[in-house]
């Protein structure tokens, strides 16, 4: 009998101010997840607190915390690039990403044991990935990984262009090429890992206006495709996740391609992975 593929949905850049208020002081995406009844990890950076007026930050992330389903996780305070930032000054990032965070949890029975990298950037070296993660250790942090995102940053960026012309059809279209790219994606994936036990994804994607338009669409794509959905604890108890990371350079890519130690090999795969395409991308980078 085929072992059951998992998922666990992680989301970052936790709470995404401009939305909550064009939804009249509501998190869609928020209230979609709760509909669903599926465990999710957020990132949260605090920076985006700062954003609300009279605490309304605050009272938002306290909403996101109080879900059952909702474990969270340290996306750094203001986002930040490891590299470029140095040791000592990224150790920063990560105390002053997780003080209303800990506040709020106190009550709540829940703990903060992940920290995401911004762009999942974990270092310039090995030397930088090695003093970073010794000290994310001695904080009790296990470092967060991803191992399929979809783009959404561009869909997202293409849909509310959309919406903002008045352009329905595009913005559908917008969301029709997420999914189909989500879709390929996980096929993709898939056929790394022939004859082999499933790999447990870890899918991360945003806080943003894209997601909350077609969250249930995007629900639909995995359990279509035989998913279902763990916390990214449940997850990362997959023997794949227990690999060495072979890769020690500043890009943010899969824990897939981290997990392969050869340079040639690694580039070969990915330069097979379906993407945006350059049409789209153009279009991104206007």
């Amino acid at each position: 009998m085929a072992q059951q593929k998992k998922v666990a949905f992680t989301i970052d850049d936790v709470p995404n101010f401009r939305e909550y208020k064009k939804a009249g002081n509501n998190s869609v995406l928020l209230e979609k997840i709760k509909q669903a009844n599926i465990p999710v990890t957020i990132f949260i950076n605090e920076i985006n607190l700062t954003r609300f007026k009279d605490g309304e930050g605050v009272q938002l992330l306290e909403q996101w915390l109080k879900d059952k389903n909702i474990d969270p996780g340290n996306h750094g305070y203001a986002h930040q690039r490891y590299v470029g930032q140095g040791f000592e000054a990224y150790k920063n990032e990560v105390v002053q990403g997780e003080v209303q965070t800990n506040i709020l949890l106190k009550e709540g029975g829940k703990t903060l044991d992940y920290f995401r990298f911004p762009y999942n950037c974990l270092g310039e070296d090995s030397t930088a990935q090695h003093k970073i993660r010794n000290y994310l250790k001695s904080q009790g942090y296990a470092i967060a990984p991803f191992t399929i995102e979809s783009s959404d940053y561009i869909y997202n960026k293409l849909y509310l262009q959309a919406v903002a012309a008045g352009n329905t059809a595009e913005a559908e279209l917008r969301i029709t090429q997420y999914l189909e790219l989500t879709k390929n994606l996980l096929l993709f994936y898939e056929g790394l890992y022939t004859n082999q036990p499933p790999l447990d994804h870890i899918y991360l994607f945003h806080d943003n206006a894209l997601n909350a338009a077609c969250f249930d669409q995007l629900l639909l794509v995995f359990k279509e495709m035989g998913y279902a959905f763990v916390t990214m604890e449940e997850a990362m108890q997959n023997p794949y996740y227990d690999q060495d990371n072979y890769y020690h350079g500043p890009h943010g890519f899969s824990w897939i391609y981290r997990w392969i130690p050869e340079d040639e090999k690694r580039n070969a795969i990915m330069k097979r992975e379906p993407w945006v395409g350059k049409k789209l991308y153009s279009l991104y980078l206007k």
